[in-house]
């Protein structure tokens, strides 16, 4: 949706255009001496479909440089798949499936944001601290739990 501040801007450049044109005409025709030509419906019409068409074509051509956000989602993702494989080495993510969890790394569960600890709940039976993330992942077979053959959630 446009903005209120582009429309009068429109609007205050084709009223001052209009009125330019005819006060330009009201001064040639005074000074001048030739006879009076008055601005008709039809020159009025004609500078508003210019506008109009200029402003369609803008419309236009915004619309066709759209920014490619599959690129920068894929980018995002590597990166925080890179930064999890890192908390990995220094050992504060500990994740049950593979690929790890994002919801335990940014914060959304009860873990410190960086961190995962789902792979110890499970080892320790603490079924209600494994994110859901993690649950949905076991639940679909992508267990990679170090703590043993405790690939399944108990209820």
């Amino acid at each position: 949706m446009l903005n209120f501040n582009f429309y009068s801007y429109f609007y205050v450049l084709e009223t001052s255009f209009i009125k330019v044109i005819i006060k330009k005409e009201i001064f040639k025709n005074r000074t001048m001496g030739k006879e009076k030509k008055a601005i008709t419906r039809k020159h009025v019409l004609g500078i508003i479909g210019i506008f109009a068409g200029i402003f369609i074509l803008s419309l236009i051509f915004s619309s066709l440089t759209k920014p490619d956000y599959d690129e920068d989602s894929d980018a995002i993702i590597k990166k925080l798949h890179s930064a999890i494989e890192k908390a990995t080495e220094k050992g504060d993510y500990d994740c049950c499936i593979e690929p790890g969890c994002t919801m335990c790394y940014l914060g959304n569960w009860k873990f410190e944001q960086g961190t995962c600890f789902c792979d110890k709940a499970m080892g320790e039976g603490r079924s209600e601290d494994v994110c859901p993330e993690c649950k949905k992942g076991l639940e679909e077979g992508r267990c990679k739990s170090a703590e043993g053959d405790f690939c399944e959630i108990k209820r």
